[in-house]
């Protein structure tokens, strides 16, 4: 668990903004020995910066854009210190008084303000673990992005169904959480970012579910997600038998032989699939149905771990 903090209540500063103390902390593995590597602690904070700034902007602004506030109408992440033992960032996290007059009609007295922010974090927990349930429980694109309309509806937040920009926005939270939780890949077991009001825990679980890549529409998608455990794996053909313990696809279902993984990183060290076989641990994949034309029979099944997909960038101008 992350320490107690010496100072995390959030304080009533000039002109009505408040700040809190916001700690990343890296564990297990690398983290432990304060050997985590550059990239991979610098790429984390980038994520956790993005994350954090599309979050708040969306909700402070009461809607889907694709700029950011200015700055002093957004949240102000700055770095205090970073602490020994299990790898710890320490930020300073503030939000400016015209921001909050911004969100409360300009009624920022210094209870209000204080709740306002409470509110700001329990939306960050709530986007986050949106986020993870969404991706883990395999539902495709537009089953996301349709509940993600929902939940800003249902928080004041208005989405222009004639500009619709839910999908890009989802694409972004998917990219920056990917981003920010890449070393629990391989130099850290999990990242917990505590505050007085944000709570968040990567966990490999989580990690997994971020992974994931995007389920397309069923309708006319060629891939569908599954969880597979590998029993037989042929690193020279590719061809791997599976027992099947979760599927959309009712035909690809428990032990399944016609399947083919077609992945370049099939032959690295350490892949995915090799692992399970090892130590019999499931993994998501995506599974492309190959028929005969002729009979209607399933020729193969083809297995992968990613699917192509577009990348947008959220806002046109980042900034810190």
């Amino acid at each position: 668990m992350a320490k107690k903090h010496a100072n995390n209540k959030p304080a009533d500063e000039n002109g009505g903004s408040v700040s809190d103390e916001l700690l990343i902390k890296f564990e297990g593995l690398e983290a432990d020995k304060n050997q985590l590597p550059l990239d991979d602690f610098l790429s984390s904070m980038t994520g956790w910066r993005n994350f954090l700034n599309a979050t708040s902007s969306v909700f402070l602004q009461k809607k889907l854009s694709w700029m950011q506030p200015s700055e002093g109408e957004r949240l102000n992440i700055k770095i205090r210190e970073i602490r020994p033992g299990s790898l710890e960032a320490v930020f300073w996290v503030s939000l400016a008084g015209a921001a909050i007059g911004n969100f409360l009609t300009n009624k920022a007295d210094k209870i209000v303000t204080i709740n306002s922010f409470k509110l700001l974090g329990k939306w960050i927990n709530d986007s986050f673990n949106f986020h993870v349930k969404e991706k883990k429980e395999l539902h495709n694109k537009e089953e996301i992005v349709a509940a993600l309309e929902k939940m800003f509806i249902k928080n004041g937040i208005s989405v222009e169904k004639d500009k619709p920009d839910s999908h890009r926005y989802l694409e972004y939270i998917d990219d920056s959480l990917k981003q920010a939780s890449e070393p629990i890949e391989k130099s850290a077991n999990n990242i917990i970012i505590s505050s007085k009001t944000i709570h968040l825990n990567v966990d490999i679980v989580a990690r997994r579910a971020i992974k994931n890549g995007f389920l397309p529409n069923s309708r006319s998608a060629d891939f569908f997600g599954a969880t597979v455990r590998v029993r037989e794996l042929n690193l020279d053909t590719g061809h791997t038998r599976l027992e099947v313990l979760k599927s959309i696809n009712k035909e690809f279902g428990s032990k399944m032989d016609m399947c083919y993984i077609e992945d370049p990183n099939l032959e690295a060290a350490g892949n995915p699939y090799s692992k399970s076989l090892d130590t019999q641990s499931p993994i998501d994949v995506f599974v492309s149905q190959v028929v005969d034309k002729g009979t209607g029979n399933t020729i193969k099944w083809k297995i992968r771990r990613d699917i192509p997909r577009q990348k947008a960038p959220l806002f046109e101008h980042d900034s810190s």
